[in-house]
C-alpha cells in the first residue's frame, strides 16, 4: 500500500484518499519520498541537515507544508537549541500513529522548558550580540538624529529670534529718526513763529512809535497853535485888566462876555489862558488899561454885577 503525507499537518494518508483524515484539507497524491529525494528538501546548513549515518531513531519534520528528513535525534536537538525549530513544528517517527507538535514530544520537550538548565549556544549568543549591537547602533543613530534635529531647530529659532530683534531694532531706529525729524520740524516752526512774532512786534513797535510821534507832533502843533492864539488874544491887553469870570468852557466864558456887553457900559472879551498843569482857561476881560487907578475904578463899578471881579496884571 502506498503511503502519502499531508502537506499541512504531516499526517500519513493512504492512497487513493484525496482529503487528510486529520485536518480535512485536500492533498496531492505523492508517494513517500525516498531517501535520495528527501535529501533535496532538507536545510543544508551545518546546524540542520539530514543524518543517514546514525543508528538512532530517525525523525521526519513538516516545515511550512514540506516534509523533510530523516534526521537523527542529535540533529533535531541541535536545531532546537539553535532556534531553527519551533515548538509548533510537526514531527513524526516510525511507530507514531500521527504527526505531533515538536514541543509535545517527550524526548524534546525539556529543550523548550524555560526552567531547564541553560545551554551554551555560541551561535545564538553571536546572533543576540549582533542584535543588541544593531539595536544600540539604531538607538545611537536616532539619538544623533534627534540631537541634530534639536540643534537645527534651536538654530532656526535663534535665526528667527535674531530676525525679529533686528526688525524691532530697525523699527525703533526708524521711529527714533521720525521723532527726531518731527522734533526738528517743530523747532523750525517754533523758530519761524518766534521770528514772525519778533517781526510783528517790530512792526507794531514801529507803528506805535509813528503814532506816538504823530501824537506828539499833533500835541506840539496844538500847543503851538494855542500859544499863538493866546499870544494874539492877549496882545490887545494892556498892563491892567479887569477879569469878571474865568471858565474852563469857552461857551460859558462867552455867555459872561454877552452879559458884560448887555448889562454894563464896558465891552467884554474872552481871552484864552494856559495855567500850567491846570490847562486852558477862558477869562472874560471887561476892561483893560495901562493905569492901575482906572483899572481899579472899573473893577469897583463891575462888582455890582460881578462880585468876583479882579485885576489881572500883565507881565
Amino acid at each position: 500500500m502506498d503511503n502519502n503525507f499531508c502537506a499541512y499537518c504531516g499526517a500519513k494518508v493512504t492512497a487513493p484518499a484525496k482529503y487528510c483524515t486529520k485536518c480535512g484539507k485536500e492533498i496531492n497524491l505523492e508517494h513517500e519520498a525516498s531517501e535520495e529525494e528527501n535529501s533535496t528538501m532538507i536545510d543544508t546548513s551545518d546546524e540542520f541537515s539530514a543524518d543517514y549515518g546514525s543508528n538512532d531513531m530517525m525523525y521526519y519534520l513538516a516545515i511550512d507544508g514540506t516534509r523533510q528528513g530523516p534526521f537523527s535525534k542529535d540533529t533535531v536537538e541541535k536545531a532546537i537549541i539553535s532556534g531553527d525549530l519551533k515548538p509548533h513544528y510537526l514531527i513524526w517517527k516510525e511507530g507514531m500513529p500521527q504527526w505531533l507538535p515538536l514541543g509535545t514530544m517527550g524526548e524534546f520537550q525539556y529543550l523548550f522548558n524555560r526552567n531547564s538548565p541553560p545551554i551554551t549556544n555560541h551561535g545564538g549568543s553571536r546572533k543576540s550580540s549582533k542584535k543588541w549591537i544593531w539595536l544600540l547602533s539604531a538607538l545611537m543613530i536616532v539619538l544623533a538624529a534627534v540631537g541634530v534635529g534639536t540643534f537645527l531647530l534651536i538654530q532656526h529659532n535663534k535665526k528667527e529670534h535674531d530676525k525679529q530683534v533686528t526688525a524691532e531694532m530697525e523699527k525703533l531706529k526708524t521711529e527714533k529718526t521720525n521723532a527726531e525729524q518731527e522734533r526738528s520740524r517743530a523747532q523750525a516752526e517754533a523758530e519761524a513763529a518766534r521770528e514772525e512774532a519778533a517781526r510783528a512786534k517790530a512792526v507794531e513797535d514801529s507803528i506805535k512809535a509813528v503814532r506816538r510821534a504823530e501824537t506828539e507832533a499833533k500835541r506840539r502843533a496844538e500847543a503851538e497853535a494855542r500859544r499863538r492864539e493866546e499870544a494874539e488874544a492877549q496882545s490887545v491887553l494892556q498892563t491892567y485888566s479887569v477879569v469878571v469870570a474865568s471858565k474852563r468852557s469857552k461857551s460859558e466864558a462867552e455867555s459872561y462876555e454877552h452879559m458884560v456887553d448887555n448889562y454894563t457900559e464896558y465891552y467884554g472879551r474872552t481871552i484864552p489862558f494856559t495855567l500850567g498843569r491846570k490847562g486852558r482857561y477862558y477869562r472874560v476881560i471887561a476892561y483893560t488899561s495901562y493905569s492901575r487907578y482906572d483899572a481899579e475904578e472899573a473893577r469897583d463899578n463891575l462888582r455890582s454885577q460881578f462880585p468876583g471881579a479882579w485885576i489881572y496884571t500883565k507881565n
